[in-house]
């Protein structure tokens, strides 16, 4: 795994045209345009935006990560986003209906599911590019945005606006993420 993998912007160029997240539209894991996040996001205070597999290593820990917080915030103002995504090690090869039935019938998750996308690379979602971009993943000095280096990447949104990102990497101390969701809830 390569670590150390950025985009190059040219001089004045940003990854992301979008000044929030909530202006970016999704396709759900049952094919349904959303055109913008922002009408599905109303009333939420927190964010979390994963990338998902169900053949890596750390599927287990984060699905039930996943569960845990949904179920114990979500009243408190917490959405999450669940995007499947194949780019490591195609750790994500099913179909929209078997992806559903896992993360649904296998792992219990009530949040919200959306199709499989790119994170990285040319062909990243936009939604991907606007959070690495503005999240630390965003080197001003050399104008280079890191690429998000596993499945279970983690991106913390403000629910009102769709901007104060924070990244929190896939092998990151769950725990620290988990202090990090209550604290901006409050």
């Amino acid at each position: 795994m390569n670590l150390k993998k950025f985009d190059k912007l040219k001089e004045g160029e940003a990854l992301s045209k979008h000044k929030s997240l909530l202006e970016i539209g999704a396709v759900d894991i049952d094919g349904k345009q959303i055109k913008k996040l922002g009408d599905v996001l109303k009333g939420k205070k927190l964010i979390l935006i994963v990338n998902v597999a169900s053949k890596c290593g750390l599927t287990k820990t984060n699905y039930v990560f996943m569960k845990k917080m949904y179920d114990k915030y979500k009243t408190l103002g917490l959405e999450i986003l669940a995007f499947p995504c194949n780019q490591f090690a195609s750790q994500e090869p099913a179909d929209r209906i078997k992806i559903k039935a896992f993360a649904r019938v296998t792992q219990n998750g009530e949040y919200q599911l959306f199709d499989k996308v790119n994170v990285n690379g040319a062909n990243a979602h936009e939604i991907f590019k606007f959070l690495r971009y503005n999240s630390e993943l965003y080197n001003k000095e050399d104008n280079t945005v890191g690429h998000i280096h596993w499945n279970f990447g983690k991106f913390l949104v403000d629910g009102a606006t769709g901007t104060q990102v924070t990244y929190h990497p896939s092998r990151g101390d769950l725990e620290d993420l988990e202090a990090m969701i209550k604290a901006r809830l409050k």
